[in-house]
Formats: C-alpha cells, structure tokens, sequence
C-alpha cells in the first residue's frame, strides 16, 4: 500500500469503523470509510459547498418546524438500517448504505451550514433556511448528483480515488461544522468573534480526528 493510501486509510479511521464488508475495493485498496460513512461525508461536502456557493442571505438560520420534521424524515432511513441491519431484522448491502448514507449527509448540511452562517454574522439569524421550493430543488439535485458519485466510484480507478480523498475531505467538513457549532455556543455572550471561532475550529478538528485515528488503532 502507497503513502497516499496509507493517509487516507489511517485518517479515516477517525470516524469509521472500516470493515471490510461494507466497503468498496478497487485492486486490492479498501475505500477508507464505509459505504455508508462514504456517503454521509460526501453528501455533507458536496452539500454544504454548494449552499455556501449560492451565498443566498435566506439559507440561513434553522429551518422552520414544517422542514425539521421533513430533514428528520430524510435522515430516518440510514438510521434505521443500521439499527435493522446491526441487530439483524434486515440484511444490508453497499449500495443501500451508500444512498441512504447520502441522505442523511445531505439533510445534516442543509441543517448546520446555514445555522453556522447565522451565528457568524452579527445581525443573527435572517430566517429559516429551506424556505425556499429552490432550496429543497438544490437540496434533491446534491443528493442525487452525489448518490451517483458514490454507487460508480468502483468504475474506474480514477474516480475511486477522487472519491477516497473527497470523503476525507467530507469527513473534515463535517467534524469542523460541528466543532464550529460547539465553539460558538461555548463562547456565546463572550468577545469571540466570528474569525477566532473558526480558526480555534480549524486547529482543534484536525487534532482531534488524529486523535481519535490513534486510538482506533490501538484499540484495533
């Protein structure tokens, strides 16, 4: 295995638990994360990319209860397979991970990014994000652009390692939203300000996923 592979695989382990059968191969190199670790990351990456593109003032602050609730329903099936497939009621495959993985990244960046947009400005909240039908268009067209990324990336060697590297970098993405969500409530009524949380953020996560490779490692 090349020093390229080696990262990745060790990184991550941060966050996944890699078994070997609920992973795509190509040659003899397992895909770093998980069917379904692969496709919670990447839809969080892809996702949250394009909504900060957009720059649109209404993604931002929580959605209102109408799409909790709808968010919620798009995050319940990779829930329930890992609970139906773990305790054994239903048997699993890759590509059911993969979607379902997918949905649930998906809906997360559409929750967090634009809560984080609001809590970094100074104003607050502008509204409730996924207002818009154009935002649940955006939101169907990253779910479904990135569920054919995951399910073909075992059709050239190219993609599945454009892919590997895009899911650690998904992985990242979204251990540093949530750490970024965690600091600014932390630091809520302090002089932080929007800079210094997202630089503490950006040191603690890489840290941390390190950490936590390490000790998945050891524990191995």
């Amino acid at each position: 295995m090349g020093t390229l592979e080696l990262v990745l695989t060790f990184l991550g382990s941060s966050l996944c638990h890699q078994l070997a059968e609920r992973s795509y191969f190509i040659d003899d190199f397992q895909m770093p994360l998980c069917a379904r670790c692969l496709g919670l990351h990447l839809g969080f990456l892809i996702s949250a990319a394009i909504i900060l593109a957009r720059r649109d003032p209404r993604l931002s602050g929580l959605p209102g209860l109408r799409s909790l609730v709808a968010l919620g329903l798009i995050m319940l099936p990779a829930m329930a397979d890992v609970v139906l497939s773990y305790t054994g009621i239903v048997d699993t495959n890759n590509a059911r991970r993969a979607v379902t993985g997918v949905l649930f990244g998906t809906a997360l960046a559409f929750l967090i990014v634009p809560f984080i947009r609001s809590l970094l400005t100074a104003s607050g909240p502008r509204g409730a994000s996924l207002g818009s039908p154009s935002h649940w268009v955006m939101m169907a067209t990253a779910a479904v652009a990135t569920c054919a990324l995951a399910l073909s990336v075992e059709s050239s060697e190219w993609l599945f390692y454009a892919v590997a590297i895009a899911g650690i970098a998904g992985v990242f993405a979204t251990m540093f939203s949530l750490m970024l969500v965690l600091t600014t409530l932390v630091t809520e009524g302090t002089e932080w300000r929007g800079p210094a949380k997202v630089a503490t953020s950006a040191v603690v996560t890489p840290l941390l996923l390190i950490l936590l490779a390490l000790l998945h490692d050891a524990l191995r």
